[in-house]
C-alpha cells in the first residue's frame, strides 16, 4: 500500500492516499479551545491562562491527543469500517490526483509506477500480492501504461507468466510525479498530524491483518 503515502517524507510505500482510509476515529470531543485554521486543527492557550492542575502555561500552544476511548456505536451501518474507509478513500484519492494532474498520471498509476520503479522484472502475480490486488484487476489497470510505452510487458520463463518492467518512459514520469506527490503528501499529514499519520499506517495494516485472518 503506497498512498502517508506511499510518506510523511518517507516513503511512497507508506502513502496516506493507498493507506489513509478512515479505519481509526479519534475523540477530540474533550479538547477545550478548539481552533480551525486553515484546515489544521489547533488547539491554543492564551498566555498567562492556567491548565487544570493550576500550572501556567507560557501562551504555548497544545496539540490535541488522541483518545483511546471509543463514541461510535459499532453496530450501526453508518459506523461500518468498510463504507467509511471508502468514502474517505475517495476524497484522499481525489486530492492525490489533482496533485499529479500535472505530470498526467493518477494516484492509483503512480503508485504502481513506484513500486515497479523498486522491483525490476516483477511478475504480475508477484506485484498483485504486494498490492493487494487480484490480478484481474490489476491486469486492467496495467494496460493503460502499458498502451502509453511507460512499462513493459514479456512472456516469463513458463510463458504463462508476465514479467513486468518500467521503461525509460516511465521513469521519468515517475520522477516529473514524485515531487508532485511529495508536496501532497506533505500538506496531507501537516493537516493531519505527524503522529496520527503514523498510527493510522499501523492501524491500517492491524485492520488489513484482521479482515484477512492474518492478524498484525
Amino acid at each position: 500500500m503506497f498512498f502517508l503515502c506511499a510518506a510523511l517524507a518517507i516513503s511512497s510505500n507508506e502513502c496516506i492516499c493507498t493507506y489513509m482510509k478512515q479505519a481509526i476515529w479519534f475523540d477530540w470531543s474533550q479538547m477545550k479551545g478548539k481552533q480551525m485554521v486553515k484546515g489544521k486543527t489547533a488547539t491554543t492557550v492564551a498566555s498567562g491562562s492556567k491548565a487544570k492542575d493550576g500550572r501556567a502555561t507560557g501562551g504555548k500552544s497544545k496539540r490535541p491527543r488522541i483518545s483511546g476511548r471509543s463514541e461510535f456505536a459499532l453496530t450501526s451501518p453508518a459506523h461500518c469500517l468498510c463504507a467509511n474507509l471508502r468514502k474517505t478513500a475517495r476524497a484522499v484519492t481525489q486530492s492525490y490526483d489533482a496533485a499529479l494532474l500535472p505530470a498526467g498520471i493518477s494516484s492509483p498509476q503512480f503508485t504502481l509506477l513506484a513500486t515497479l520503479s523498486g522491483n525490476e522484472a516483477i511478475t504480475v502475480g508477484d506485484l498483485a500480492g504486494q498490492l493487494g490486488m487480484d490480478r484481474t484487476t490489476l491486469t486492467r489497470n496495467l494496460k493503460p501504461l502499458e498502451r502509453d510505452g511507460l512499462i513493459s510487458v514479456r512472456a516469463g520463463d513458463d510463458r504463462r507468466s508476465r514479467i513486468l518492467d518500467l521503461t525509460g518512459k516511465g521513469r521519468r514520469i515517475f520522477n516529473k510525479a514524485k515531487p508532485l506527490w511529495t508536496a501532497q503528501q506533505g500538506r496531507v499529514v501537516a493537516a493531519f498530524g505527524d503522529g496520527a499519520a503514523q498510527s493510522l499506517l499501523v492501524g491500517l495494516g492491524q485492520l488489513g491483518g484482521a479482515t484477512t485472518g492474518r492478524g498484525q
